[in-house]
């Protein structure tokens, strides 16, 4: 719900209080109950402030992590195995990390994602470091 739509309804619910309390003649009742409605009215209104707050934050973390995937993908689209290690190189730059004795494993960090390029552009594979899934393009 939208905060219009919760303020409105919480002051018709103020004003229905209002109302009932002036039928019983019971003032102490009424400013009780005003009170409790306008307590309750800021409280929704902080509710919702940390709501979109919240939501604002998760945007932006999943806007981070599009980010990265974008850019991994935007390399990882120009690769093919019919390209040497040097052009490989040239689209994916300086690897962040690399393995292996005999065989060469070059890892590429994006985020939550990592590319494993195995023995100088044989296989080329996405794993994606939070769900373990891995993707083999090649």
């Amino acid at each position: 719900m939208s905060k219009k739509v919760i303020a409105i309804l919480l002051m018709s619910a103020l004003a229905f209080s209002l109302a009932c309390g002036c039928k019983n003649n019971d003032t102490e009742s009424t400013s009780s109950t005003a009170s409790k409605t306008e307590s309750s009215l800021s409280s929704n209104t902080e509710s919702s402030k940390q709501n979109e707050s919240k939501t604002e934050s998760s945007k932006q973390s999943e806007s981070s992590i599009d980010k990265d995937y974008e850019e991994m993908m935007s390399r990882v689209n120009k690769l093919s195995s019919k390209l040497t290690y040097d052009q490989v190189y040239e689209i994916m730059g300086e690897p962040d990390g690399r393995t292996g004795s005999g065989v060469d494993y070059a890892y590429y960090k994006f985020g939550k994602y990592t590319v494993e390029i195995i023995d100088f552009n044989y296989s080329v594979i996405i794993h994606n470091n939070e769900t373990g899934e891995t993707t083999k393009i090649y």
